[in-house]
């Protein structure tokens, strides 16, 4: 049995990943978002085509587990559970008013 999530759609996109790879991947319509971790990816494509009003080709989900960081002063840390999720649109359309590219 699957429960269908009807979050708010501002909630899914928690917000934009800026790195130098995910910059990187808006030559090819590919933008990167951090999302909530119980986030499908129908949820994630249904809130970029209502937010945004683009057309949404693929959703790829990323999930990374947390994972402990190095000890210091005899205190072990854990790194932050992420998920993060790359969009695709298509191609040659830019979302200028999250990215400003």
């Amino acid at each position: 049995m699957t429960v269908v999530i009807s979050p708010n759609l501002y909630d899914v996109l928690v917000a934009p990943v800026r790195t130098e790879k995910a910059f990187n991947n808006h030559e090819s319509s590919k933008f990167t978002f951090y999302v909530r971790e119980e986030i499908t990816k129908c949820d994630v494509k249904a809130a970029v085509e209502k937010i945004f009003g683009k057309k949404v080709i693929s959703v790829n989900i990323v999930a990374s587990t947390t994972k402990k960081k190095g000890a210091r002063r005899g205190r072990i840390g854990k790194r932050v559970t992420m998920k993060k999720a790359i969009i695709t649109l298509e191609k040659g359309v830019k979302l200028d008013e999250v990215f400003g590219s």
